[in-house]
């Protein structure tokens, strides 16, 4: 009797051993909020999973409930300063370190999928996001700043394109856009998450509040998330959420010129500034000569940036662009990590005229890569961007207020 008792619970042991074993991390990352570095899973277990922090277990508390169109759980935990050896569920999550001076850039990395333009998701050619977070991560940053625009997959993918697959604000079109192809690169340094126009609540909003805001977790998506700080090696980076300034009309301002005052308290020392949308991009060229480009939402909110800001780094504008103004700090752009590319973008970009200020020197290169910063000598850093095959195709150095660049 007692043996048929041990054989029929080990049956019903190996009839509920899938169901047990399913429960799993599906992503994880490190990332900087508004109260410092916390870790972040999203997961199919039924509770939030314990964290170890420098051999220690930490309980992880859910951040999101699963719901319809997320189905899985997401739990966060604050991670201390100088904490090492950060591990959940098996999976090593990177702690960083304290004053990081190796930055990997990227952003507007999504596969396109609107109204008006398909790209095909299925084709790495097309769409080499994976290829770019592969590459960025053989790199061995410190720190990965991504300057919006995640999520991309808005509409079903029409008859005839590469694109099967999922679309919506939803887990599978997050993790199709974003999650699975970032892997290496979440694996390999903690993040700066940047909110582009794309996660706005309108698109990407609840993916965004769920899984990726730097806030605490409200109970449905705000429009406009405040400033905040991140301090690297000797400068402090100024995180903006520009997603509702609207590039050919003035909305919104008076939450930008909030921004900006707070800005002018924080920036006491060097300071870059954080924003998906540039204040001055140039897009393209006119055949009547028109620049289009610049925000106008964001220029009509600030008078002057405080001396201290040394730099603007954005994306949204599909290229790797740099600009010196006459006037200013300058501007990088990194908007080619994967959605389709802006072809109209003239390589040099001298004595053009963006919003109220002439563009000094600058250049613009095609291509879809990735931009890595690198600390040098005396407080200047080295700017350098790569392409798909990791090949360098322009190299800069900024110091202060002043960005010298090669010929491409």
């Amino acid at each position: 009797m007692n043996r048929m008792l041990v054989v029929r619970a080990f049956l019903l042991l190996v009839v509920s051993w899938p169901t047990m074993a399913s429960a799993e991390t599906l992503s994880g990352w490190v990332q900087h909020t508004t109260t410092g570095r916390e870790a972040r899973v999203v997961t199919d277990a039924p509770s939030c999973p314990s964290l170890t922090l420098s051999g220690r277990t930490v309980r992880m508390v859910e951040r999101a409930a699963p719901s319809a169109s997320f189905p899985h759980r997401v739990c966060a935990a604050a991670v201390p300063s100088g904490a090492k050896d950060i591990a959940v569920d098996g999976i090593t999550l990177p702690s960083g370190i304290a004053e990081p001076i190796r930055i990997v850039v990227v952003g507007d990395t999504g596969c396109r999928l609107s109204a008006d333009a398909h790209q095909a998701c299925n084709d790495p050619e097309q769409w080499p996001w994976s290829r770019v977070a592969a590459r960025a991560a053989a790199m061995r940053p410190d720190l990965v700043i991504h300057v919006g625009d995640y999520y991309y997959r808005e509409v079903p993918c029409p008859a005839g394109v590469a694109c099967e697959g999922p679309h919506g604000d939803n887990w599978a079109s997050w993790d199709a856009d974003f999650f699975a192809p970032a892997k290496p690169l979440l694996a390999a340094a903690p993040w700066v998450m940047v909110r582009g126009n794309h996660e706005e609540c309108a698109r990407g909003g609840d993916g965004w509040t769920r899984m990726l805001a730097p806030i605490a977790r409200t109970a449905t998506c705000i429009e406009h998330e405040p400033l905040y700080t991140v301090p690297i090696y000797g400068t402090t980076l100024a995180v903006l959420d520009s997603a509702v300034a609207r590039d050919l009309r003035v909305e919104s301002v008076g939450l930008y010129r909030n921004d900006f005052a707070s800005l002018a308290q924080i920036a006491r020392g060097p300071t870059w500034l954080l924003s998906h949308h540039p204040l001055r991009g140039i897009v393209r060229i006119n055949p009547d000569g028109r620049v289009v480009g610049g925000n106008r939402t964001l220029l009509a909110a600030h008078d002057e940036l405080p001396d201290a800001v040394q730099l603007l780094l954005s994306g949204h504008i599909h290229v790797f662009q740099v600009l010196n103004y006459t006037d200013g700090p300058p501007q990088i752009i990194a908007g080619h990590g994967g959605d389709n590319l802006d072809r109209r973008v003239p390589p040099q970009l001298a004595g053009l005229r963006v919003g109220d200020l002439d563009v000094r020197d600058g250049v613009s290169v095609g291509g879809f890569g990735f931009v890595l910063l690198e600390l040098g000598t005396a407080g200047s850093w080295q700017v350098r961007a790569y392409n798909l095959e990791g090949t360098r195709v322009q190299e800069c150095l900024r110091y202060g207020r002043r960005i010298r660049c090669a010929p491409p």
